[in-house]
């Protein structure tokens, strides 16, 4: 866990990993758009999304701003 992710969690922020539904996700960027640390990354064209874990503070603006739902917090054994 990262110093950000520790101050983050210690702050309320979720932990688990950011998960895309890919038969939800339209690749829009809207999550990119909304998280302030650029740890998302969308390409349209290639119909890719990548979120990297090293940065992601699990805040949730990306989860609460992606117009499809296709965005959540895996939660699984954490």
């Amino acid at each position: 866990m990262s110093f950000l992710q520790a101050m983050a969690v210690r702050r309320g922020a979720k932990r688990g990993d950011l998960r895309n539904k890919a038969d939800l996700c339209v690749y829009c960027g809207v999550c990119a758009e909304k998280c302030r640390l650029k740890a998302i990354a969308t390409d349209s064209a290639a119909r890719v999304w990548n979120v990297d874990d090293n940065v992601c503070v699990r805040c949730l603006r990306c989860v609460k701003g992606c117009p499809k739902g296709a965005l959540y917090l895996d939660r699984k054994d954490k």
